[in-house]
């Protein structure tokens, strides 16, 4: 996987959050202008794909998923293309499962995120960021019921979260 050279500049995720944004400006626009696609958008649509997945975006991948989910509810409610979402599906599933069982990194990235966010013990000493992000969500809900409706004041905030999420 290349998300550290696919993108020089910024983080992986805002990357695949950008393409999967041109993902949904490009179906809008073609479906307003009821054009069909041509060869060359075909294959800038399988390069941002490619991209999106070579990136190894946890957030990007889900992004993905809903713009698919998303697309197929459109394809069957409004187009009745029954085969289309079927052939794209099958051909999805076998593209992610061909990935899942023969390279390593794209196995472990997706496992570390089934874990993290279906573990009920949260492991404190983990670096996957998953892990992280589930510890400060736990951290800041727990300071907001203790400080109430007046909470801690933009000063203090920080601090007070800072604390309860050493404390974990």
């Amino acid at each position: 996987f290349f998300r550290d050279r696919l993108t020089p500049f910024f983080h992986p995720s805002y990357l695949s959050f950008y393409l999967c944004m041109a993902l949904i400006f490009f179906w809008q626009l073609k479906n307003a202008a009821q054009q069909k696609l041509t060869r060359w958008e075909f294959v800038h649509l399988f390069l941002i794909l490619l991209i999106i997945t070579l990136l190894s975006s946890k957030a990007g991948w889900i992004g993905l998923v809903l713009i698919a989910t998303a697309f197929s509810i459109y394809l069957i409610r409004i187009k009745r293309m029954y085969k289309t979402v079927l052939l794209i599906s099958v051909g999805g599933l076998f593209v992610f499962g061909s990935l899942y069982f023969t390279v390593t990194e794209f196995q472990r990235r997706i496992d570390g995120a089934w874990n993290a966010l279906t573990a009920q013990e949260i492991d404190a000493a983990s670096q996957e960021s998953s892990t992280v992000r589930r510890l400060i969500w736990k951290a800041a809900t727990i300071k907001a019921e203790e400080g109430g409706m007046l909470g801690y004041g933009t000063g203090s905030a920080l601090d007070t979260l800072a604390a309860k999420y050493r404390e974990y």
